[in-house]
């Protein structure tokens, strides 16, 4: 048996040394691949961890906008509610019809105490609402009137971003 088990051509020397000079291909984690292990985290709760992933997913590609949602997301229930917002800024100058970005925002500036910049967030967020809802109807039954939405006096910006994130985001999951 020349040549196997060590043998090398039958001359007792030692074998060749395995793959001497050979480069091996190497994966390296895409993007895409650091975002669905970031997004694996977030739903194990491992938020500190889903913040790296997400970290390196949008240092291999910064317009991730999903990458940026769900890292405002973890810092924020990290109590990192500064960061969060950078974050979820990012989200909105990629998407400015990002809803549930925006009021994720408000929900922020509304922890903080900043009743100023939560109007101005949730309102932007209810102007993105709203064209995703004309948007929606103009494809189904034709243009809606503007400003359809129709909030009565006194209802707080909050609860409304509340329940329209929640519409909003079971929409986004749906199309997803």
């Amino acid at each position: 048996m020349a040549g196997h088990g060590g043998d090398a051509g039958g001359m007792g020397g030692p074998p060749p040394p395995l793959l001497a000079n050979v480069s091996l291909p190497v994966h390296t984690p895409s993007a895409e691949d650091w975002y669905e292990q970031g997004f694996a985290l977030t739903t194990e709760e491992r938020y500190s961890d889903a913040v790296t992933a997400y970290e390196h997913a949008l240092a291999a590609n910064r317009s991730l906008l999903n990458a940026w949602y769900y890292l405002g997301d973890a810092l924020f229930r990290l109590g990192r509610p500064g960061e969060a917002l950078l974050a979820f800024g990012n989200a909105t100058a990629i998407d400015p019809d990002f809803v549930e970005a925006w009021f994720y925002e408000g929900r922020i500036y509304h922890q903080l105490g900043y009743p100023e910049a939560e109007k101005e967030a949730l309102g932007r967020g209810l102007e993105a609402a709203e064209r995703r809802v004309a948007e929606e109807t103009a494809g189904s039954r034709g243009t809606p009137p503007p400003n359809s939405v129709g909030l009565p006096a006194g209802v707080p910006l909050l609860a409304v971003g509340a329940a329209l994130l929640g519409l909003a985001s079971r929409r986004r999951n749906r199309d997803t």
